[in-house]
């Protein structure tokens, strides 16, 4: 099956108000917290991180909880998961460690080598250039900075009615179809791993977690080594 592109933002407050309310669902909980726990494994405890594409602005959130000594950007192109990410933040106890703001992922109004560590959850297949994407990221990210980008994976074509209907099982209404345009936009591990040998990210890894998502990430050493 080949990718079929979706919009890059979710400009509209139906869609935010959706993704917000599933949000709150124990199974897109569980999947943030897993971002979370991949994020910690990484090894990074201190400094300032990136969050491109925050959406409703929960995992900075989460992250806080556990390394309370960081400080996040948190950005977005869609004013309406901005407002989101705002009140979330104002109504957490770690709020204000994070930072709100609007940004394009392909176009960052940072200088170089800003971030000890950038992360980007389910952002990839929302973009017509990917590869000004990663561009991006490896110049705002520190030279031995941390990266945890990971998104959802596209199934084979024969397989996605069974996919959406098991994995999209807990959504309804606007969110469940804005899971299938995502998975008919997603990327393969193949795709993934051909973008980020032709990114200056290429020395990064690629992972698969479980069966419903891919990613790229780099760790910390204090030995001043990625893994």
């Amino acid at each position: 099956m080949h990718r079929v592109p979706e919009p890059e933002i979710m400009a509209g407050e139906t869609e935010a108000a959706s993704y917000a309310s599933a949000a709150a669902l124990g199974y897109l909980g569980n999947i943030d917290a897993s971002f979370v726990t991949q994020f910690l494994r990484l090894g990074l405890t201190r400094g300032t991180v990136l969050d491109i594409g925050t959406g409703p602005g929960l995992i900075p959130l989460k992250i806080l909880e556990q390394c309370p000594a960081l400080r996040f950007v948190a950005t977005d192109l869609s004013d309406a998961m901005l407002v989101l990410a705002q009140q979330n933040a104002d109504a957490h106890p770690h709020g204000a460690a994070v930072q709100v703001e609007k940004a394009d992922a392909k176009h960052l109004p940072y200088a170089d080598a800003s971030f000890d560590a950038v992360v980007s959850n389910s952002v990839l297949h929302h973009l017509p250039d990917p590869a000004a994407y990663l561009r991006e990221i490896a110049r705002v990210v520190k030279p031995d900075g941390v990266l945890l980008l990971r998104d959802i994976r596209r199934p084979a074509g024969w397989l996605l009615p069974l996919w959406w209907r098991w994995f999209g099982r807990h959504y309804r209404g606007q969110m469940l179809q804005s899971y299938k345009d995502s998975l008919r936009a997603a990327y393969t591990r193949r795709e993934l791993a051909a973008l980020l040998a032709q990114s200056p990210l290429r020395a990064c890894r690629v992972f698969r977690w479980r069966l419903t998502h891919i990613g790229i990430r780099r760790g910390f050493s204090r030995a001043g080594r990625n893994n």
